[in-house]
């Protein structure tokens, strides 16, 4: 269940690039049949907008909001103990879609959060957010 109070870990996480600047608090609450998370960020001492993404375990598309603001779908569903999350939205070329999957977990003991998101891009290396449970 990742219903709890999360914080980014930076020694722990992979390929921020200026994400490394951000202090991300993430509270997520967990039901049977959806996860409805709301970020709060802190990126070089400015507060960023709150962030709101809900996310149906049934596979069907969610409207949502990338974290750049863009307009995308959401779909998610279980590979085990992994929520598999597409991101679908437009591409920054007329007509174009970019896709990224997100994969979910935790650890063992519940306390570590994992998310990687994989870019649908040649070459494009996963960013991997660790989160510590509050």
């Amino acid at each position: 269940n990742f219903t709890g109070t999360w914080v980014l870990n930076h020694a722990k996480s992979r390929n921020l690039g200026a994400m490394s600047a951000m202090q991300d608090t993430t509270t997520i609450r967990q039901s049977a049949t959806e996860l409805d998370v709301s970020d709060s960020a802190v990126f070089n001492g400015n507060a960023m907008p709150p962030q709101a993404t809900r996310y149906l375990f049934d596979g069907s598309a969610v409207a949502n909001t990338g974290p750049t603001g863009v307009p995308s779908h959401t779909a998610s569903r279980w590979e085990g103990a992994v929520l598999v999350t597409v991101w679908t939205s437009p591409g920054s070329i007329q007509g174009s879609v970019h896709r990224r999957i997100e994969r979910r977990s935790l650890s063992a003991d519940g306390r570590t959060m994992t998310l990687t998101s994989q870019p649908d891009a040649p070459r494009a290396q996963p960013l991997v957010m660790v989160f510590d449970r509050q």
